[in-house]
């Protein structure tokens, strides 16, 4: 630790909320609705781990906040890119299935999109219902616009 930098302190820390849509769309979500909560908890921490190594995130909280250079970022200026664009999908697909496999959900059988055996979950949405859907073919869809971030 630097001279410059104070020991964390967690009564002066102003927390993150990271509510369920700050984490996860409604489809990257899907693996957890079976046995909710059960592994939820491991996502969340590990995917904000992940988003917050992605430089662009910093760049588009400090957009946010209305800063330039290297200073530090307001929490809601980071929830709001979260709120903007949720954690999931700002993953790439084979960061999110290694997050599905860490946290220990989904269940072993024929994928109803590309055949394969492998880990994954049912799906059931308004326009769309499969038995069993991978993992990579879930991480490869989104409820979320991709066109940002």
């Amino acid at each position: 630790m630097s001279e410059d930098e104070k020991p964390f302190d967690p009564e002066t820390f102003p927390g993150i909320m990271l509510d369920f849509n700050r984490v996860l769309c409604s489809v990257h979500g899907m693996p957890f609705k079976p046995a909710w909560p059960k592994g939820y908890a491991i996502f969340m921490v590990r995917a904000f781990q992940e988003v917050t190594a992605i430089p662009g995130v910093w760049e588009e909280a400090r957009g946010y906040a209305g800063l330039t250079g290297d200073v530090e970022v307001p929490v809601k200026a980071l929830e709001r890119v979260l709120d903007f664009k949720p954690a999931c999908c700002r993953l790439s697909r084979p960061q999110i299935v290694a997050l599905y496999e860490e946290s220990k959900v989904g269940a072993l059988a024929r994928c109803g999109v590309c055949h394969r055996k492998a880990l994954g979950t049912p799906i059931e949405a308004t326009n769309v219902s499969y038995k069993h859907l991978c993992f990579t073919c879930c991480a490869g869809a989104t409820a979320t616009p991709q066109n940002v971030m």
